[in-house]
């Protein structure tokens, strides 16, 4: 994990965002579970766009 490709990984979360809002899945997945996942990936996503 430790190879400093930033913008590989933003990308790998913004597919993971993707997959969250795909309403196919959504019985997958609890509301709850849904928020807080989105909000840690997107919290994760801007300090690595700094």
């Amino acid at each position: 994990m430790n190879k400093n490709h930033p913008a590989q990984a933003i990308k790998h979360l913004q597919d993971f965002l993707d997959v969250m809002d795909n309403k196919g899945l959504q019985s997958h997945f609890s509301a709850n579970a849904k928020a807080v996942l989105t909000a840690d990936a997107k919290a994760v996503i801007a300090a690595w766009s700094k």
